[in-house]
């Protein structure tokens, strides 16, 4: 189960740069100029949601088809029993 957490968290932070990709090239393509406000914007926003990494798989249900797949996934790892009683004695689970 150990490595299920890793495999959630690398594909929680493909997914939310992903994300922040597709925002920074739809901002591109905005003609307005207010897209070159936005972009240094949007890497601040990424970098804390990257950093900060909060799961949120309940959410990502919501998010048809990739979300349901990762959020699933998410709450199947994480609510196992092994990993419950590792994140309880965060020592043993480095």
């Amino acid at each position: 189960m150990h490595t299920h957490v890793k495999v959630l968290g690398i594909l929680h932070i493909v997914f939310g740069a992903i994300g922040v990709l597709i925002a920074g090239l739809v901002s591109l393509a905005d003609s307005s100029g207010d897209g070159m406000i936005a972009i240094p914007i949007l890497g601040i926003v990424g970098a804390l949601v990257m950093g900060v990494m909060l799961v949120l798989s309940a959410i990502h249900l919501l998010n048809i088809p990739f979300g349901t797949a990762l959020g699933a996934y998410g709450l199947w790892a994480l609510l196992s029993p092994e990993v419950t009683a590792a994140f309880q004695s965060p020592t043993h689970y480095v």
